[in-house]
């Protein structure tokens, strides 16, 4: 499921190794980041930036987090914008 989001999105999607499941998805112009953001709202996941030593530089990693894990101290949740832009941490760009 990550790997098509990646590649229209440019972001290293990383799951975390706690996360299992099956997640089939149905999407039509829809833009990229609105579908990462409904996929995790509905599913109580979240996606935190992280520092993947396997990605070139100038990449963003995000990490896909149960939202409890996040929430409890493991990172702060990455807002991503519907409209494409970079998704910020916190509010910021």
């Amino acid at each position: 499921m990550l790997g098509p989001l990646q590649d229209v999105t440019g972001f290293q999607l990383v799951a975390d190794p706690n996360l299992e499941g099956i997640m089939t998805v149905r999407v039509s112009e829809r833009p990229a980041l609105q579908v990462i953001a409904l996929l995790l709202a509905a599913n109580d996941l979240a996606a935190t930036r992280i520092e993947a030593p396997d990605v070139k530089p100038g990449t963003t990693a995000l990490r896909i987090s149960s939202l409890a894990d996040v929430n409890g101290g493991r990172g702060r949740p990455v807002e991503a914008a519907a409209n494409g832009a970079p998704p910020s941490v916190g509010g910021r760009t």
